[in-house]
């Protein structure tokens, strides 16, 4: 567990400021800036810009793989079931026809792109229905190469993190709902955890009906 110590450290240092910016800027009483926005984006920068010390890389990887997933959960368990079942039930017919959708727009453009096939299939299965997850799944069953499964996986992760950052301004310069901004991102970002992060930048509310409806698409 020690060896964990230095990359939670690091997250929790990055955290904890993104937090105290958020409650400070607000107007009417509402917050503005979201902590998750500033943490993703900071996390970014020092990525690309200083690297990630060695050192923190264990704890930063057991963050990513295990402690946002039980984050994730600990967000459902605040859901009431009447909550599931209405925002769920709503959004089935959406999700049904926005995966069809999806999975026919990529592979058509795929196909007028030159692209192969299965390169095809992954990114449409991985719009369309759980991002990375689905594309991992799906690439044994269509005997995709690995340089396939790379790219599709990257283009999946980029344009997830874009959403991430974009979707919500785009929801608040429309004036969108939390409930309306929580359905459409839980229909389009792609992976679980993007889609938690975009609704919870734009409000708790979305954030949580966000997050039903991806476990409805998945």
């Amino acid at each position: 567990m020690r060896r964990y110590l230095p990359g939670l450290t690091l997250l929790a240092a990055l955290a904890a400021p993104a937090m105290l910016i958020q409650s400070r800027i607000t107007v009417g009483g509402r917050t503005v800036v979201s902590a998750v926005a500033i943490a993703i984006v900071v996390g970014v920068l020092l990525r690309n810009l200083v690297g990630l010390p060695e050192a923190c890389k264990p704890g930063v990887t057991f963050a990513v793989k295990r402690l946002l997933r039980i984050g994730i959960a600990l967000l459902g368990a605040q859901l009431s079931l009447g909550q599931v079942l209405r925002t769920g039930g709503a959004a089935v017919l959406v999700v049904a026809l926005c995966i069809v959708l999806a999975i026919v727009a990529v592979r058509f453009v795929s196909m007028r792109m030159g692209l192969s096939d299965r390169l095809g299939t992954l990114l449409g299965v991985g719009t369309s229905i759980c991002g990375v997850s689905a594309i991992v799944a799906t690439a044994p069953a269509i005997e995709a190469r690995q340089e396939e499964t790379s790219l599709a996986v990257a283009t999946i992760t980029v344009f997830g993190l874009l959403a991430v950052l974009i979707y919500p301004l785009l929801g608040r310069a429309l004036g969108l709902t939390d409930g309306f901004f929580g359905t459409w991102a839980g229909t389009a970002v792609n992976d679980t955890s993007q889609v938690v992060a975009t609704g919870l930048i734009f409000s708790q509310q979305a954030g949580e009906v966000a997050t039903v409806v991806k476990l409805t698409r998945n």
